[in-house]
């Protein structure tokens, strides 16, 4: 399985900005997104001719297509579904995705001890799996580490509702996720209003344990017409919360979303010079190994446009 990572840790920031394009350039480049170019009509004799960025340039490009949600009016993700052809080429579609790190990733690259590990907030049953998936990873590892969700203020849709309240009476994303924290956990989170708004995108609110080990934040939005979103999150947990040069956190999300998150969350890894790892949600957890294979294609484009911006940033030799 091939893998985005964020470099480790090293003082001398032009080495970590060499191995993330290294790695970066490695996906990319791989057989199996050569493959998923050539299953939607790609010509990839002529990317494999192309100087590398080119080929950059081109494959981003390329994955444009892939933007069902734009194609169906900015729908939300779990709302696209497969069309004619994706529906018929899912099996060759699934077995890409699975090799460029879109499922399985249920493990830590190494051994050392994270400072932190984050739990992401999202939809439907995500709120109490991925708090679930945060503990076996802690207890599998026998590590001491603070446990911090990320989430915001997002309202829940109606057809999350049946699935949330499977766990949570909550009204939003926050909620749902001190509750699932405090099943996954089994302690009391007791809730504090940092900063009341009359715009919910723009309140601040966490819950933690007495103790302070495990906790939910919600961040505001950077954005006042839009809820807060990943970014919106990491920029916030680093500004509030103690690390020190060198620390690990480790991020935890839906298997389908850890590349993308990880491109994500390197920028600010780099930033702050830390360490950072991901891990999606064990299907033992979840349930299901697999999502929709329009969705996959979706994030393969997501993840693009990262690498995108982190090569416009930190590709020394541009």
């Amino acid at each position: 399985m091939l893998t985005i990572k964020c470099p480790k840790y090293n003082k001398d920031l032009s080495t970590r900005k060499k191995e993330l394009i290294s790695n970066l350039d490695e996906w990319i480049t791989s057989d199996a997104l050569l493959r998923l170019i050539e299953l939607f009509d790609g010509d990839v004799n002529s990317f494999r001719q192309m100087d590398i960025k080119s080929y950059r340039k081109n494959a981003i490009l390329f994955s444009k297509m892939w933007d069902y949600r734009k194609k169906n009016n900015a729908v939300e993700r779990m709302f696209l579904n497969n069309d004619e052809f994706i529906e018929k080429n899912k099996e060759e579609i699934l077995k890409c995705v699975e090799e460029l790190g879109f499922i399985g990733k249920y493990k830590v690259d190494d051994e050392k001890e994270a400072s932190y590990i984050l739990p992401l907030g999202g939809a439907r049953f995500t709120n109490l799996h991925r708090p679930l998936m945060a503990k076996k990873v802690l207890d599998e590892n026998g590590w001491q580490s603070k446990v911090i969700a990320l989430t915001g203020i997002r309202p829940l849709q109606e057809m999350e509702l049946e699935s949330v309240r499977t766990y949570s009476d909550g009204n939003n994303e926050y909620e749902a996720m001190c509750d699932g924290m405090r099943q996954a956990f089994d302690i009391k989170l007791y809730n504090k209003v940092i900063t009341e708004h009359e715009n919910i995108f723009l309140q601040e609110h966490n819950c933690f344990s007495e103790d302070g080990q495990v906790g939910v934040v919600a961040a505001p939005s950077q954005d006042p017409s839009r809820r807060a979103n990943s970014v919106d999150t990491y920029r916030y947990f680093l500004n509030k919360y103690p690390y020190k040069e060198g620390d690990k956190v480790i991020l935890v999300t839906s298997a389908i979303y850890v590349p993308v998150q990880m491109a994500q969350f390197i920028k600010f890894a780099l930033e702050n010079e830390i360490e950072a790892d991901i891990v999606g949600v064990d299907e033992i957890i979840s349930g299901e190994r697999y999502s929709k294979a329009v969705n996959y294609l979706q994030e393969v484009k997501a993840t693009l446009d990262c690498l995108e911006r982190l090569y416009k940033q930190y590709d020394e030799e541009k």
